[in-house]
């Protein structure tokens, strides 16, 4: 699209699918209270824990405008559920 002198844009809407997990190991210390220690009867506590994405799908809307051949904007928002992302940024062309 084009509005003459004050540049030009695009606009687009799609999806972006993220597939990352990530296992975490480790330990809580339990030695400053040992009311809890007694009670567990161990001085510490491992845990394992999955993390992943609960919606591997997020919907997105951008757009990009160029003011002139140097300068330019883009923009970015996606959110479904409980993913949600934005994306800015400035461009110069030298």
């Amino acid at each position: 699209m084009s509005s003459g002198r004050l540049g030009t844009g695009s606009l687009w809407i799609g999806g972006m699918c993220l597939i990352a997990t990530s296992e975490i190991h480790d330990k809580v210390d339990l030695s400053p209270h040992p009311l809890l220690a007694r009670l567990v009867d161990m001085d510490s506590l491992s845990y394992s824990v999955q993390v992943k994405p609960k919606d591997k799908w997020n919907l997105l809307i951008g757009g990009n405008w160029e003011l002139n051949k140097r300068w330019s904007l883009t923009a970015e928002v996606g959110g479904v559920l409980d993913r949600f992302h934005t994306i800015g940024g400035v461009m110069f062309r030298f």
